[in-house]
């Protein structure tokens, strides 16, 4: 057999590689590209909570109530990060 070297770095280890990954990688980003990613994950952030209060909110109304009118300034808010987060990934795409 041959001698096979295992890496035994263990969750934190890796953790700690993978962070240093993302760091590398988010210092190399364009201005443009960073500002697309961080309007992403503020859109995504504002979608899951608009989605988790709705169905939380649904449960304590009664029958025939929409909870969507509640939150729809919420919903047209993630919908246009989301929009133009994509629309600045095309630009960074575009200046390749």
């Amino acid at each position: 057999m041959k001698n096979v070297k295992v890496s035994n770095i263990g969750l934190i280890g890796g953790l700690k590689i993978m962070l240093k990954k993302i760091i590398t990688r988010w210092t190399q980003l364009k201005p443009i590209r960073k500002f697309s990613d961080i309007l992403f994950v503020v859109a995504v952030g504002i979608s899951l909570y608009t989605l988790i209060s709705t169905t939380l909110l649904r449960n304590s109304l009664p029958p025939g109530v929409c909870p969507i009118d509640n939150k729809s300034e919420l919903y047209f808010l993630s919908i246009a990060l989301l929009i133009a987060s994509i629309v600045l990934s095309l630009f960074d795409k575009k200046n390749k």
